[in-house]
């Protein structure tokens, strides 16, 4: 009987174990979301939200070096900064953003909420910082799970309106990189305008009668072409050469 026990407490054991690897193996691949910002209690709740609504892990910090501590430790997996810009003084933010996320780019995405409505620093700076969403002080809990999973799917959460500006602003730059030569498809155009337009992949698929799997087939055709590595770039591309 002893011996009955202790072989199903070892296969108890593991199965337990398994089980948490698999977990962990899982979690692994899912990117990890940092609320960044001094409101704690506030932070918390949208970080619980979040996790119910993405199934996505999810952190608070107070600062933006508490969660690049944790990125450095986390390589393996995408990471989405939220940056909180309640009371946030534009030079001190841009300062520090600068400085700080600049050698993550390539690791993890940034986002700002709590955006005031009124404010011109995110039309004015944009492209050039590399956020990949905005959501203002009066955006629903809703749409910012909905903001979320867009920009960890490779895609950008600005207004229209928010990337015409940026079109104006960084129109004639002749610091752009990419190739005026490129010769693209007629298919390439096609998707390269409804990405102007700010369609979303599933859109572009649904207006041009395409899979998913299709246009992004073409977008990474596209990129490579014309030298460009996000809808941003290849938007102001389109804005100098088409």
């Amino acid at each position: 009987m002893s011996q009955m026990v202790s072989s199903t407490e070892a296969l108890t054991r593991r199965m337990l174990a398994g089980s948490k690897t698999k977990e962990v193996q899982e979690s692994a691949g899912k990117p990890m979301i940092h609320i960044v910002g001094p409101l704690k209690l506030q932070n918390e709740l949208i970080a619980c939200f979040l996790e119910r609504e993405t199934g996505m892990e999810c952190m608070q910090a107070a600062g933006f070096d508490e969660a690049i501590g944790t990125i450095n430790k986390d390589k393996v997996r995408p990471h989405l900064i939220l940056w909180d810009c309640r009371g946030t003084d534009p030079s001190t933010f841009w300062i520090e953003f600068g400085v700080n996320f600049k050698p993550f780019q390539d690791q993890c995405f940034i986002a700002l909420f709590n955006v005031c409505s009124d404010s011109r620093i995110v039309e004015k700076d944009i492209v050039n910082r590399g956020v990949r969403g905005i959501f203002y002080n009066a955006v629903p809990l809703g749409m910012l799970s909905k903001g979320v999973l867009t920009i960890l799917s490779g895609e950008l959460w600005i207004s229209r309106e928010t990337m015409s500006r940026c079109l104006l602003d960084r129109a004639g730059s002749a610091g752009f990189s990419g190739d005026p030569g490129a010769t693209l498809t007629s298919r390439e155009k096609e998707i390269l305008i409804e990405i102007v337009s700010g369609q979303s992949n599933d859109k572009i698929a649904d207006h041009l009668c395409l899979s998913i799997h299709t246009v992004k087939t073409h977008i990474y055709n596209i990129y490579k072409k014309i030298n460009v590595t996000n809808r941003l770039q290849a938007v102001l591309w389109a804005a100098k050469n088409l």
